[in-house]
């Protein structure tokens, strides 16, 4: 029988083999190409940053704006993924339009909303926006919903939308922020209307300022005994669950906006949710599902 060579030692190997160092330039190109794929992914995949436009976007978003710039007043587009039609308008920028065309806008919340909301359920949201999750959730509960969007243009087209598709809200015209239950609150309009925020993130020109009111998330929940609570408040979900009731509350889905809120902020919103006696049950990007336990 044929002996098996011996194996070299760790000593043999490390003394007399050469040793493959990362030091040359090739060690440096590489480093920096997968450097450059790893920010190309976080940047568009990963929660510390909205996802940036990839080039074979741009020249269908460029279509879009000349579309939108010879519009007249209004038109309407089937989602793709959703049974809804939508109001376009020369008041949203080409790029959320080419979003709300692909139905990538927000899209892994409204499977949320589509999977958690529950027949019957009386749903609120905060953040109602363009009126797609209050579309969906009354689909699925067939009740009326309670919105709540502190941005003027955005509540022009909430109603379009929301009529538009026979969905029965009640509008609330205000914000909900954290330490805060009256009175009146900055918020910043963003020329992309959906990231408006009482974060005032760009420091330039394009951004514009007004005075909202402030709402009572308790008193609201009470008063319309909500079930599900909707949040997609562009960074309002800091702070918000601190100190709340929300005592007829079952279900909260919650959009976290960590690009604006830190990783440490949105660890924060979980655990302020914790403290209410509510537990971590879904995450679909962006979007968290909490069960009261």
């Amino acid at each position: 029988m044929s002996k098996l060579p011996k194996r070299a030692s760790t000593a043999n190997v490390l003394h007399n083999e050469p040793v493959i160092r990362n030091e040359g330039e090739f060690g440096k190109a590489v480093y920096s190409e997968r450097m450059t794929r790893d920010e190309h992914i976080k940047r568009n995949r990963a929660l510390m940053h909205y996802p940036d436009p990839l080039p074979d976007e741009l020249a269908q978003v460029q279509g879009i704006a000349h579309l939108l710039n010879q519009l007249q007043g209004t038109c309407v587009i089937a989602h793709p993924k959703f049974d809804m039609e939508l109001c376009l308008s020369r008041d949203i920028s080409p790029r959320l339009a080419y979003l709300l065309l692909c139905g990538d806008y927000t899209q892994t919340y409204l499977q949320l909303v589509a999977k958690y909301v529950e027949p019957d359920a009386r749903v609120l949201e905060g953040g109602a926006g363009l009126g797609l999750a209050a579309i969906v959730a009354h689909q699925r509960s067939q009740q009326p919903v309670v919105c709540i969007e502190p941005n003027p243009e955005l509540q022009t087209l909430l109603v379009k939308n929301t009529e538009l598709n026979k969905t029965p809200i009640t509008l609330h015209k205000g914000c909900v922020v954290a330490g805060q239950h009256s009175g009146n609150t900055t918020f910043y309009l963003h020329p992309d209307l959906w990231l408006s925020s009482v974060f005032n993130t760009d420091q330039d020109d394009t951004v514009r300022s007004l005075e909202v009111p402030v709402l009572d998330l308790d008193a609201l929940v009470k008063q319309h005994a909500i079930t599900t609570l909707l949040v997609n408040a562009q960074g309002a979900e800091l702070g918000l669950f601190d100190g709340k009731n929300l005592a007829t509350v079952e279900v909260i889905i919650v959009v976290m906006h960590t690009p604006l809120t830190g990783e440490r902020g949105s660890a924060e919103v979980i655990k302020s949710l914790q403290k209410l006696g509510y537990q971590l049950s879904d995450i679909s990007g962006w979007g968290f599902v909490f069960k009261r336990a």
